[in-house]
């Protein structure tokens, strides 16, 4: 096989691997046909209080988890500040 070939099979490849780390830590698109675990979230600790459109108050983890749980609970919940409730 030509060098040629195993550079671009390296390249896709590490193209593919960057698209999943990035994926792992940050949760964009909510309205896939299936949420994403807590486990895809990174384990940092960045807590964060929310409320939900009925009002209800929440802490969270991080915000990644946070929309982990609104996808998987169907909920609203947006950040009201920093720290735990």
């Amino acid at each position: 096989m030509s060098p040629y070939i195993f550079f671009v099979l390296g390249l896709l490849l590490l193209v593919a691997c960057a698209g999943r780390a990035k994926d792992r830590y940050n949760i964009r698109d909510t309205s896939m046909a299936e949420c994403p675990s807590v486990g895809s979230c990174n384990p940092s600790h960045k807590p964060l209080c929310a409320r939900n459109s009925h009002g209800s108050a929440r802490s969270f983890s991080n915000p990644c988890i946070m929309k982990v749980v609104n996808c998987k609970d169907k909920t609203d919940y947006a950040r009201i500040r920093k720290g735990f409730c």
